[in-house]
């Protein structure tokens, strides 16, 4: 596990103020990877074919290994005993034993034959090839695998010596339905207690032995009929027993209508379901819903907690569908908001270039026209409500800050942003000039808003300057506030409202200068007074958030917020001072850092709310508050940790956030927003509890059992990484540190206050640090750990007293992750920034794995690398612009973002951080939440 910095992006801007900048940091170099990357292949569909000899060979022999390489380096397959035969109704066959003789083998494929007599009720296009997990104790699909075309074998690529089997689906419909139900709802069940939910499985099982579920799986219509409808037969029972009664005898022992003791007639599930669980995500004729060979990418939420909206617009030709602009997860549409829940938000720009998003519009005149602008700086345009979009403008504009639409004319458009007003008659094809100047007024505009009554009136906020007036649309601009009116500003923000009352010349306007709010009755005229109502809206942070807002229907309501929102129901009343009150923010009421307020200019006392906790919406003109976040997945969230069904995650601008079922995706906000930059692991061996590393090191039980749940300064020195001991006889916790530069060892891991000791044998050179540590997997006891500057270091047994010894060093600077090979304790993977090696000597020498030709890794930040167990050949990589995989240690990569079978693809989010978890690959993206695979 490798701890990372902050959160990229934060910057000095020109006013050497610290902001984070809302674009992409380096639009070029993005740009040119995510262009690499989709040039790179993805995954191919591997497949094998026996021939005729090795046909032969399979009536003779209970299996056949057929190598990559030249020689099969003295494999032996022979029967064994299956180590649980009531975990999968779907068995095919015996279980084979894939044993290595003198030497190993790089990887190949194994043939396990089978004959249609022992098919039974299993259907034979859905077998597949199955390996025993020790620590899981279960049978775990083989990611490449699949059954013979024209002959009775199995196939499946496997690079390690295990216990394999063939294991299949039910061919009855009902049953099938009814094991997949049965699994999908032991998922739900991860956060209950073992007693009652081997109860509740049992209880379910037990149905799948009714008579009457075998006669309705007979009649199809029946079948879809029972479902629908909810059935629920008057003849299920419940299985009951005491599992403490001192009696060997059942207290109370059910009898199946067919015969028997259910609970000898039905398997005792595994937590996880049914071993042939993975096989329900294939798309089986007959078996809706499910995906091909490979499902793609899902996302695990979560879908109540959302992330940082930069803008929330009305579509003004249909007031109830509303679309919001997110920092980090795109743009997004709620086609229907009175029907909010029920009608849910829809993401639109999920394989754009980027999805840094900085503003929005709808064209008045036609709402099937919607611009938006990037992190890359770039003007977008859909002609479909955004179904599809294209580039409009080749034009770099630098941050964008403001889209504006002619009321009209829905290739009339208006750019505000760091460079200065832009105006396009055409769609952004072409920009006009004003004079010798590219756009229309050169300089950094903050903020742009038209007069809704006349479209030449325009007002823009011009850093270090203030506010102008053009009525010429564009031509000519007029200060008509300027700058040195803020009284004592500490950044250089300026935001717009305009009142919809009266006429051009009488307009409300209202001007935010940093947190100092004007008001103007004159239409903004040049010689009109603008009256200062006070700074209000807490800690701006110096540039980060500003809103402002005017009623439509009544301008004396006045919106205003930095970290908090506050509302004057006397804004104009200039006799009085303005009577401010909170009503959003730090007081728990919707969240904290307001970006943008806007009214709905058709419904009286409508008004929504974009800040870096999402959307919420208010029937009465800002005074009360609701959210609209529920299945809007934008949370940006770092470094994650998954225990059983439960996980973890340092989440930005939420702080820490959990879940107890992540099927169902939703999560709750379990610590404040002080803890919004930290970083989160789960313990591979202590179910329910997960690393928090903010400086020192933390942890926490999640869900908590009623207990102390959070140990504080569980490790209280500068912790950059953290590994768990794999060995279930052992206790013992490591820890990379900073200051000192040094492993950190505890022999009593399961303690609230571990005893912490510096291990013997690192030297670290000035400034570096231990940037990881990993153990050895096939070798038990061993770790190794790696400096910032590459040093390796290792030690045979983790509980000894000797010290570390220094093997080698990759001599490159930055690193991120160490990880070892899952089947050889002495070849080992890492990176930094820009970087991958692998290392054969235990990190004596190392050697470049970037690949080659197309499909060489593109240049894009590196933030995590994941071996998988029981694979010698394959490793993920996570990059800032996606996931990419080898099965050859590095050779050739490929996009793992996508696949051949299936359309569900990783978003062009962020991504932050990379996992392994009970065979699932899981990804953290910044704006997008967790997604497995």
């Amino acid at each position: 596990m490798a701890n990372k910095k902050l959160p990229e992006g934060f910057a000095k801007n020109e006013f050497g103020v610290w902001a984070k900048q809302r674009q992409q940091s380096n639009p070029k170099a993005w740009e040119t990877a995510l262009a690499q990357k989709r040039q790179m292949s993805p995954p191919p569909e591997l497949s094998f074919q026996a021939d005729a000899k090795q046909l032969e060979s399979l009536l003779k022999l209970p299996g056949l290994f057929v190598p990559d390489g030249k020689a099969a380096g003295g494999v032996v397959i022979k029967q064994a005993k299956n180590p649980y035969p009531l975990g999968s109704l779907g068995y095919v066959g015996e279980v084979v034993e894939v044993a290595a003789g003198k030497e190993t083998y790089s990887g190949g494929a194994l043939v396990l034959p089978f004959t249609p007599a022992l098919l039974g009720t299993v259907r034979r296009e859905t077998l597949a090839l199955f390996r025993w997990d020790k620590t899981l104790k279960s049978f775990q699909l083989v990611p490449v695998s699949g059954v013979g075309k024209d002959a009775d074998y199995v196939w499946g690529r496997i690079t390690a010596p295990g216990l394999y089997v063939i294991i299949g689906l039910q061919s009855d419909p009902l049953l099938l339905k009814m094991l997949h139900v049965t699994t999908e709802l032991s998922e739900l069940l991860g956060g209950m207690k073992s007693k009652s939910r081997a109860e509740l499985l049992l209880s379910l099982c037990t149905l799948l032995n009714n008579e009457e579920l075998r006669r309705a799986s007979t009649n199809s219509q029946t079948l879809e009929r029972l479902f629908q409808n909810g059935w629920n037969p008057s003849s299920a029972y419940w299985v009951t027993e005491t599992p403490k009664a001192k009696s060997k005898s059942r207290r109370k022992k059910d009898v199946s209508p067919l015969g028997g003791d259910p609970i000898e007639l039905c398997p005792p599930m595994p937590f996880e379901g049914w071993f042939e669980r993975p096989l329900f995500h294939h798309d089986w004729p007959g078996f809706p819903g499910g995906y091909l060979f490979d499902p793609g990418w899902s996302s695990a939420g979560p879908t109540n907690i959302a992330g940082h909206s930069t803008e929330v617009v009305v579509d003004p030709t249909n007031h109830n569908r509303i679309y919001t602009a997110t920092a980090d997860g795109g743009v997004w549409c709620l086609d229907n908001v009175t029907f909010y829940p029920t009608r849910r938000w829809r993401p639109l720009t999920d394989q754009e270039n980027t999805l840094s998003i900085q503003a929005m519009a709808v064209a008045p005149s036609n709402g099937s026209i919607i611009y938006y602008g990037d992190g890359l700086n770039r003007l977008m345009r859909s002609d479909n409500r955004g179904m599809t979009w294209r580039r409009a403008s080749m034009t770099d504009h630098g941050a964008i800050n403001r889209i504006v639409v002619h009321p009209t004319e829905p290739n009339l458009v208006y750019v505000a942003s760091e460079t200065g007003l832009w105006r396009s008659r055409d769609g952004g094809a072409t920009w006009d000039s004003n004079g010798s100047y590219m756009t229309m007024y050169d300089g950094a505009i903050t903020d742009l808003k038209m007069d809704y009554q006349s479209a030449a009136t325009l007002f823009i906020g011009v850093r270090g300057i203030g506010l102008l007036k053009s009525s010429t649309s564009g031509r000519r601009f007029d200060v008509v506030l300027p700058w040195s009116r803020a009284a004592s500003p500490t950044g250089s923000e300026i935001r717009i409202a305009l009142g919809r009352q009266g006429t051009t010349s009488t307009r409300a306007v209202v001007a935010r200068f940093d947190q100092e709010v004007f008001v103007n009755r004159g239409g903004g005229r040049p010689g009109t007074t603008f009256t200062s109502r006070g700074q209000i809206g807490g800690n701006g942070y110096s540039g980060w958030c500003f809103a402002i807002g005017v009623d439509p229907f009544d301008d004396n309501v006045i919106l205003a917020g930095s970290q908090d929102l506050y509302r004057a129901t006397n804004g104009f009343d200039l006799a009085a001072p303005a009577n401010w009150m909170q009503v959003a923010g730090y007081n728990g009421v919707a969240h904290p850092d307001q970006w943008h307020v806007e009214f709905d200019a058709a419904q009286r006392g409508l008004v929504y709310l974009a800040n870096d906790g999402g959307v919420y919406r208010s029937i009465d003109s800002g005074a009360t508050w609701t959210d609209l976040n529920q299945s809007l997945i934008t949370a940006q969230i770092y470094d994650t940790g998954v225990s059983g069904n439960n996980a973890m995650a340092g989440m930005y601008h939420q702080g820490i956030v959990a879940s107890t079922n992540l099927g169902s995706r939703g999560w709750s906000a379990i610590e404040g927003g002080s803890w919004e930059f930290s970083n989160v692991y789960g313990d591979p061996r202590r179910p329910y509890y997960f690393y928090v590393i903010s400086g020192v090191l933390h942890r926490r039980r999640w869900p908590n059992t009623g207990g102390p749940d959070f140990d504080i300064n569980f490790g209280n020195f500068n912790v950059t990484s953290v590994a768990v001991d794999p060995r279930s006889t052992s206790d013992t916790l490591l820890a990379g540190s900073s200051n000192p530069g040094a492993v950190m060892r505890a022999l009593n891991g399961s303690n609230r206050a571990p005893t912490w000791t510096q291990e013997p044998g690192i030297s670290l050179t000035a400034g570096s640090t231990i940037a990881s540590v990993a153990f050895a997997p096939s070798e038990p006891g061993r770790a190794y750990a790696i400096s910032s500057d590459g040093r390796v270091f290792t030690k045979a047994d983790v509980n000894a007293g000797d010290a570390w010894t220094q093997t080698g060093q990759w001599s490159v600077s930055g690193v991120v992750q160490l990880m070892v090979n899952s089947l050889h304790s002495d070849r080992l993977y890492a990176i930094n920034g820009n970087s991958i090696a692998r290392s054969p000597d235990s990190g004596r020498t190392w050697i470049p794995i970037p690949g080659s030709g197309a499909d060489m890794l593109p240049a894009s930040p590196f933030k995590a690398i994941v071996v998988p167990p029981d694979d010698g050949a394959v490793i993920y990589l996570a990059a800032d612009i996606g996931v990419f995989v080898t099965s050859d240690e590095g050779v050739t990569w490929y996009n793992y973002d996508s696949s051949t079978t299936s359309t569900s693809v990783l978003p062009n989010a962020r991504i932050e951080y990379l996992f392994w978890h009970r065979g699932r690959l899981y990804a953290a993206l910044s704006g997008r939440g967790l997604w497995w695979r």
